[in-house]
């Protein structure tokens, strides 16, 4: 993408082997393998604060995404609903003239942000999947953090990760689209709660090349709940 800038990145041995090390830490920390493994689908409900110069825009959703690559995410704005449906082949989206099938194109990047699914990264962590390769270190919300370059297995960067000593993934890093503009994109976990043995994001603030956009608080999570047989058709 335009604008796009990558740092050097220097895979080693000792880069990749500190690397893994790390991301074996955030999965102990977020559960343990056994439980993260056994996690096929999430259902999520709460509220995206949007932050916008002439202030806070709340908006309600909900998604709910079923391994390895159906979701389908609705938020309500001033009553009118907005949908993203993928059933793992084809997607739907609200466009200007209703809903309207995803683009070749947008099927790419949703399937982008699948990667960048912390519940993937973490359950992929000991696969030939992917790479997680040492990164540096940094302070995010005043916590010292140890950076987790993670590629996938065309070495294409999909994510970062700050990763605090105890092994508490504290942000995500990442180029891509916000309803306010593309750049560089930080979320900063500020709270998690456990559900089925498995820590959760249940409040996260975003930035967008340094400035804060968004807010995302979560009310209720659901893992492995009952998935109706049409949830990921085409909205009516």
């Amino acid at each position: 993408p335009s604008g796009e800038t990558e740092e050097e990145l220097a895979v080693s041995e000792e880069t990749l082997t500190k690397g893994k090390a790390l991301l074996s830490s955030a999965v102990a920390y977020a559960g343990g393998m056994d439980n993260i493994n056994k996690v096929n689908t999430i259902s999520q409900k709460g509220t995206f604060i949007l932050s916008t110069p002439q202030g806070e825009i709340p908006l309600q959703f909900e998604s709910l995404w079923s391994a390895p690559n159906k979701s389908k995410d609705v938020m309500t704005m001033m009553g009118q609903k907005m949908y993203s449906v993928r059933d793992g082949v084809t997607g739907w989206k609200t466009g200007m003239a209703g809903i309207q099938q995803m683009t070749e194109d947008e099927l790419l990047d949703e399937q982008k942000q699948d990667k960048r699914k912390t519940i993937l990264i973490l359950q992929n962590a000991d696969s030939d999947q992917m790479k997680a390769v040492f990164a540096g270190t940094g302070t995010v919300n005043g916590t010292d953090v140890s950076y987790v370059k993670i590629l996938d297995n065309a070495d294409e960067a999909i994510c970062k990760l700050g990763i605090a000593d105890d092994g508490a993934i504290v942000c995500k890093e990442y180029w891509g689209q916000t309803p306010i503009g593309e750049g560089n994109i930080q979320e900063v976990i500020m709270e998690t709660a456990e559900f089925s043995g498995v820590k959760f994001s249940v409040n996260s603030v975003q930035n967008l090349n340094g400035n804060k956009f968004g807010e995302t608080k979560t009310d209720a999570i659901v893992v492995n709940g009952e998935v109706a047989a049409d949830a990921f058709a085409k909205p009516e």
